[in-house]
């Protein structure tokens, strides 16, 4: 066996996603060509190979960010069947794109496995305010997280703003974040950022905070966790019945 075809059999064998057909085409495109154009098909055989994999990778994360948005859509209409597809989509979108910023403290977990930020922050909504975009509290806390207008004035740098701007979703959640982050700062650790989300942070130092509020947080996570499972679950077999 010759260096051309050891060193094309070893290139074939790390094409590993690339189509046995194609395999094919390029095995004998090798062994037809003269060496002196080697160089030239194996450049071209790398860029087939990483635009297969793109391919594949765009998909795979297309596939992954519907199957996240489903299972969000789906939770929030199962607990406010009330709400209308424009409010759910755009809460969707800002859970979404604002969970990420909560930062945790190294090696947090919640029951042994790393928090996932999606789910954390619809408990917390969901504890809050139970998906209801105008909830307001009986001492005036507002929105989908329960902001005090002293608390979302502070985080807007002294800013007074209007309900309709506390209320509004991105507004609501961005604030909410930042506070939760801020929290954590604080306090250290997520129970006590979240205790003092709830109460104050002079409450928690002074009496602890209120405890049931931090077990319905992780109540909500635990069926939120478990209902993400089951609609991707879902999903996975609606797939095999269309095939």
């Amino acid at each position: 066996m010759n260096n051309l075809t050891l060193l094309t059999n070893k290139v074939l064998d790390n094409l590993g996603s690339v189509s046995y057909a194609v395999k094919e085409v390029i095995n004998k495109t090798f062994f037809q060509a003269k060496v002196g154009y080697f160089y030239l098909a194996l450049f071209f055989l790398l860029s087939l190979t990483e635009h297969f994999s793109y391919e594949e990778t765009a998909s795979e994360s297309l596939q992954s960010a519907q199957k996240i948005r489903y299972s969000i859509t789906s939770y929030i209409k199962k607990k406010n069947i009330s709400k209308n597809q424009k409010e759910t989509r755009e809460l969707t979108n800002q859970v979404i794109k604002l969970s990420k910023k909560i930062t945790f403290y190294p090696q947090t977990t919640i029951g042994g496995d790393s928090v996932n930020r999606i789910a954390f922050l619809l408990a917390v909504i969901e504890t809050e305010s139970q998906f209801t975009r105008n909830a307001v509290s009986r001492v005036g806390a507002l929105g989908y997280m329960q902001l005090m207008p002293n608390t979302a004035k502070f985080i807007a740098r002294n800013q007074k703003l209007s309900k309709r701007e506390i209320i509004d979703t991105k507004t609501n959640l961005n604030f909410g974040v930042t506070y939760i982050n801020d929290m954590l700062k604080q306090m250290g650790n997520l129970k006590k950022a979240m205790l003092a989300y709830n109460a104050g942070p002079g409450a928690v130092l002074r009496w602890g905070g209120v405890k049931a509020y931090w077990n319905k947080i992780i109540l909500h996570y635990i069926e939120i966790k478990d209902h993400f499972f089951k609609a991707k679950q879902l999903l996975f077999t609606k797939a095999i019945v269309a095939n």
